[in-house]
């Protein structure tokens, strides 16, 4: 019985997906699928609002929970990512405050794109970049910093992704990609 509730499974999303406890256990009810299902809900509003495509919304959707992850996890050390990264760049505490000034997130994704390997930030398409540097992201930055109250659309308030699990943001990244 240990084994097969082994605290390694918990850790990741594994336990969910395996067979033999999807009967027995609500995986729909999980944290982890109601934070997806709010994130898609998120999706489906800021789409009727902005206008954007989906597939332009999707890669926004991927890379803040990205950024909001590695502002809570923080740099390994003490200090917290926004601490160090969106003060020392930006003058701000977080990547929310960026995403509601017209233009800013492209700035933000050029930065994170020179810090860090692998070009998860970088956004290439021209047209995209056009677009995006005159698109209206307040509505996205309110839904996800959980200050749109009117709506009941919490997300970021009702989870700490210090203790979520990288799977999860894979299971998000192939959820919206």
């Amino acid at each position: 019985m240990l084994k097969l509730y082994s605290a390694k499974l918990f850790d990741n999303v594994r336990f969910w997906e395996l067979e033999r406890n999807r009967n027995h256990f609500l995986a729909d009810t999980s944290a982890y699928q109601k934070l997806i299902s709010g994130l898609k809900n998120i999706r489906n509003v800021f789409i009727k609002e902005s206008g954007l495509s989906k597939s332009i919304v999707h890669k926004l959707l991927v890379r803040c929970i990205l950024i909001k992850y590695l502002e809570e996890r923080g740099n390994g050390q003490k200090k917290k990512f926004a601490q160090e990264f969106f003060l020392k760049e930006f003058g701000t505490e977080n990547f929310f405050e960026l995403l509601g000034i017209k233009g800013k997130v492209l700035d933000v994704f050029d930065k994170l794109s020179s810090h860090f390997n692998g070009r998860v930030f970088e956004w290439k398409e021209e047209a995209e970049r056009k677009i995006l540097s005159k698109a209206n992201l307040q509505g996205l930055a309110a839904y996800l910093d959980g200050k749109n109250i009117n709506n009941q659309i919490l997300i970021w308030a009702e989870y700490s992704f210090q203790y979520l699990p990288v799977d999860l943001i894979s299971s998000i990244y192939e959820a919206f990609l």
